[in-house]
């Protein structure tokens, strides 16, 4: 699995746990997890024009 897939899994599990994390218990430390293994592996969210993030990308993740 590329780079690029693994960063692209990353990023939609954070979405959803971020979305569930009020109903599942624990979830809070789940992220801290998830945003590590984001650092380990360099992903990088896409910047979008106005200087924001954006994390969710149709066309892939941008990687170091």
């Amino acid at each position: 699995m590329s780079r690029e897939e693994v960063c692209r899994k990353l990023f939609d599990l954070e979405k959803l746990i971020e979305k569930y994390s009020r109903d599942i218990p624990g979830s809070e430390m789940g992220l801290v997890h998830i945003r590590r293994a984001q650092e380990l592996m360099k992903c990088k969210p896409e910047r979008t024009a106005y200087g924001g993030e954006k994390k969710y990308l149709d066309k892939g993740i941008l990687v170091e």
